[in-house]
């Protein structure tokens, strides 16, 4: 159904994201189906063949990648899938499985709309995770309630010396202290401030709206004049 399309003389917003044609694991989305309160259900087309109904939130986060024959291939080949076989995938994933499936589509799946933060600025999994469950829940064990998954430096990889299980105040925290990571020290924009003697206000100003690099921007000293008029101030 397209948006603004009618039912039965009601005015129906369509959805806020046209996913038709684009591809989520063996998927492709064809076009809306209908509303319920989580969003919109899209229908879908298998590579296998089959058609089914998805959640589109399902889709741009991962976390529904087939009409169900690749689970079923899994099991087929190797008798029980070794997802089963530590409990945390069945018909209902565990939080746990859903934050590392998540964590690989916010950094492979260029249709993910998380993908621009992450993939799309070189933010990449680490080997031992990508490919096996197993070893992430063995690094990182079962994520507890009311945390997910978290960088502890926000521009580098998912590795598991570089993530924790975190409650959303630690994530917004540290997302807003600006951690940044140069020459081997991962440290907060006030604290690289001190450090190098370029104000926190410029420091910013340059990673953001001037799109300088890390090094350009720690490195290159403010103008002697603007330097003076800061010290006017009162």
């Amino acid at each position: 159904m397209s948006r603004g399309a009618t039912k039965k003389g009601i005015k129906i917003r369509g959805p806020r994201k046209n996913l038709s044609g684009k591809t989520f694991g063996r998927l492709t989305a064809l076009s809306p189906d209908r509303r319920n309160r989580h969003g919109f259900l899209w229908r879908c087309e298998c590579e296998c063949g089959n058609s089914t109904v998805v959640q589109g939130t399902s889709l741009t986060r991962g976390f529904t990648l087939s009409c169900g024959c690749l689970q079923a291939e899994v099991r087929s080949r190797k008798g029980k899938s070794h997802a089963i076989s530590h409990g945390h995938c069945a018909k209902k994933p565990s939080t746990t499985y859903n934050s590392w499936a998540a964590m690989k589509q916010r950094c492979l799946n260029k249709n993910n709309s998380y993908y621009k933060d992450y993939g799309g600025r070189g933010i990449k999994v680490c080997d031992r995770w990508i490919d096996s469950f197993k070893v992430f829940l063995e690094d990182m064990g079962e994520r507890p309630s009311g945390k997910t998954l978290d960088r502890i430096n926000t521009n580098d990889d998912y590795y598991k010396e570089n993530c924790r299980w975190a409650t959303a105040i630690i994530q917004a925290r540290n997302r807003r202290e600006g951690k940044i990571f140069f020459n081997g020290e991962n440290l907060t924009l006030s604290e690289w401030a001190e450090r190098t003697g370029v104000p926190s206000g410029v420091l910013s100003s340059r990673l953001n709206a001037g799109g300088w690099s890390v090094e350009r921007s720690l490195t290159t000293p403010i103008l002697k004049t603007w330097s003076r008029n800061l010290k006017k101030r009162p």
